[in-house]
């Protein structure tokens, strides 16, 4: 064998091998490309998914935030009505007052249970806290008022919305507002 068809073998073996890899690459792209294209597919359907739940799931929220926010408004100016220190109120008033009062604190209740799903912990344990505190002063107010008018039962009911019940209120209002985005300390 010369050297002429030694180096001849020689460049055609690695010309063949060389175009043997080419057509091995472009296959190896062709595929891998492919299942790439698949796996961004999939996953750009999957994040659709959870960004469609997120958005729902955050109108939800949101719309149970403002309305926990108007419902403690509600209950806490009932409340308010109901013990004002003067009161020129008649006793039909006085008594729709009372049952205004008992309405707001039942719906709040009522509210913050079926809607727990979309408050935090800590959230909820002040709300509970909240409602524990509302019931308590209606039960120092109302029972007595109607046994022993002598005013005692007033003044404690007062203290308890004042001392017990605003606190949390303030506690409650401030979590709400920072989970609705809404920056109150300007």
């Amino acid at each position: 064998m010369s050297g002429y068809e030694i180096a001849a073998s020689l460049v055609g073996s690695v010309l063949g091998s060389g175009l043997v890899t080419g057509i091995f690459q472009v296959y190896l792209n062709h595929k891998f490309s492919t299942k790439l294209e698949e796996l961004k597919t999939s996953l750009s359907g999957e994040l659709f998914e959870r960004q469609t739940k997120f958005a729902w799931l955050h109108t939800e929220r949101s719309k149970a935030l403002v309305k926990l926010y108007a419902l403690l408004a509600t209950v806490h100016s009932s409340f308010h009505l109901m013990l004002m220190p003067i009161q020129d109120a008649d006793a039909e008033t006085t008594r729709n007052r009372r049952n205004d009062s008992q309405k707001a604190m039942v719906e709040f209740s009522g509210f913050c249970s079926q809607n727990a799903v979309f408050f935090d912990d800590e959230l909820q344990a002040s709300l509970f806290q909240l409602d524990e505190k509302y019931r308590r002063v209606w039960s120092t107010y109302v029972p007595n008022r109607e046994l022993l008018p002598t005013g005692t039962e007033w003044t404690e009911a007062w203290n308890k919305l004042g001392e017990e019940v605003v606190p949390i209120q303030n506690e409650v209002q401030d979590k709400v507002r920072m989970m609705l985005g809404v920056d109150f300390h300007e």
